[in-house]
């Protein structure tokens, strides 16, 4: 019963996508806008600030600065390996 309510929407879906699809490459083809028309755009306009396009309805999003993924990434897996050296070796008390 759950597969196949979710192969209908997945169906669903596909056909709105493809229907739009469709309905933009006609207009673009037909009307021949200067820019075209385009169902979806994403684009960096600034360090930090995105602008995001839907059916011609935009909008700016202010998203996260990284000027360097990978020591980001470096920086995490260090205190991860802390952490978890800290759980399965816990500091042993010396007594005199």
């Amino acid at each position: 019963m759950g597969f196949k309510y979710k192969l209908v929407t997945l169906l669903f879906i596909v056909a709105i996508c493809l229907a739009i699809s469709i309905t933009i490459y006609n207009f673009n083809s037909i009307v021949a806008p200067i820019e075209p028309v385009s169902a979806f755009r994403f684009e960096n306009s600034e360090v930090g600030v995105y602008h995001l396009e839907f059916l011609g309805e935009g909008l700016l999003v202010a998203g996260p600065v990284i000027n360097d993924p990978t020591g980001l990434l470096l920086e995490h897996m260090a205190t991860l390996r802390e952490k978890c050296f800290e759980i399965f070796h816990p500091p042993q008390i010396k007594s005199i």
